[in-house]
């Protein structure tokens, strides 16, 4: 069973190097956890990072290709990358000095660790 301390503790591990906020929400942009180091509007950025995911997600069915993997957005305050993990959204926010190898990369170790526990999510 997956224990809202226990996620909370793994999205704050994120916050380091430049990375702002980690944010998991589903499909709708309901924010079901967050980390933050400023205090800024995370449901906000949530549901507009879902609404981008799904028009990509979208025009992709309709034109018979492949799934989104992963979505990049350069911002004036920073970057977002998107990906799916399980039947949730995971999105990190940092700032643009974190190069996108790194932000890429930590992405892809948190989205690793929680695969399991996020599917337990789905699964219920």
């Amino acid at each position: 069973m997956l224990r809202p301390r226990a996620l909370t503790s793994a999205l704050r591990k994120m916050n380091t190097g430049g990375v702002k906020s980690v944010m998991v929400f589903n499909p709708e942009g309901v924010l079901l956890a967050h980390t933050s180091l400023a205090g800024d509007s995370e449901r906000s950025r949530a549901a507009i990072a879902a609404n981008i995911w799904n028009i990509y997600q979208r025009q992709l069915e309709s034109s018979e290709s492949d799934n989104v993997q992963e979505i990049i957005l350069e911002l004036t305050e920073g970057r977002l990358i998107i990906t799916r993990v399980a039947s949730v959204l995971l999105c990190l926010h940092a700032s643009k000095e974190v190069g996108l190898g790194m932000l890429r990369a930590k992405m892809n170790a948190l989205a690793q660790n929680l695969q399991e526990p996020l599917s337990l999510i789905s699964a219920s």
